[in-house]
């Protein structure tokens, strides 16, 4: 389809070509396969790809067992993946890997790139809700997620009889703002990396039962610090800061 796509706009004599995106899911099957993944991407005539680790939330904790991955895992994986992302890029061809864009817009971009986990306090309520198809309003998707399989913990309200004024001042938001705060996780608040970084409650909450949770311990945490230990390793390239800076100046980032 993604071909058939592109191959109508050049039969309509589109001036500009809309590329389409492909949104993966990385799971245990994919690890041994980064490159090839990478390189389908380029065969495509894609110009994104988003290397994204599977969450513990939706289908994906039905079938947990089989599908999932130590952090260690994902950032071996990952550095494969993005190595030859790179090597695409200095080769003088673009690829756009997005979380890569999204990490490196708040280290070296002028503005805020607006990926909400990345706020302290973190988005959601504050910047973000959720409405579920019976009216339930839920101070982010995840939490809309966690609704679906029968845990209302992050559920605001209804729809229908509730103003914005009583969801922004709920006990839900208030408590997600105090435990999403980077300086109130003593581990965060002493970290390099929390200019660039953020707490998600609602994985802290899949991962170890606890809103707050222990950061250091979740998944999550070590898979930032992954990220970050790489992003900076590379910009010690010139070249490879060259290719961050124009991803970051040229975009890179959709809403999906």
């Amino acid at each position: 389809w993604i071909r058939e796509i592109l191959s109508r706009q050049k039969r309509q004599g589109n001036k500009r070509i809309f590329k389409p995106s492909a949104l993966m899911t990385t799971t245990r099957f994919s690890l041994s396969r980064a490159e090839d993944i990478v390189d389908e991407y380029q065969k495509l005539g894609l110009e994104t790809i988003f290397l994204k680790p599977v969450s513990f939330f939706g289908a994906a904790k039905k079938t947990w067992p089989q599908i999932s991955y130590s952090a260690e895992e994902f950032l071996e994986f990952y550095r494969r993946g993005f190595e030859r992302v790179l090597e695409i890029n200095l080769d003088g061809r673009r690829l756009v890997e997005r979380l890569a864009v999204i990490l490196l817009s708040n280290i070296l971009g002028q503005e805020n790139p607006r990926y909400l986990d990345l706020h302290s306090p973190c988005g959601a309520a504050c910047s973000q809700l959720a409405y579920n198809y019976n009216g339930g309003v839920y101070a982010c998707e995840k939490g809309r997620l966690l609704a679906n399989g029968g845990d209302e913990i992050f559920w605001m309200g209804d729809a229908d009889d509730i103003s914005y004024e009583k969801l922004i001042s709920s006990p839900v938001c208030k408590t997600l703002c105090v435990v999403s705060n980077l300086d109130s996780q003593p581990a965060c608040s002493r970290c390099v990396y929390k200019p660039y970084c953020g707490i998600c409650p609602a994985h802290s909450y899949a991962e170890q039962n606890s809103l707050s949770g222990y950061i250091p311990g979740g998944d999550r945490c070590k898979l930032s610090v992954g990220f970050f230990d790489l992003f900076f390793e590379k910009m010690k390239d010139s070249r490879c800061l060259d290719v961050f800076n124009s991803w970051v100046k040229g975009g890179g980032v959709d809403e999906s």
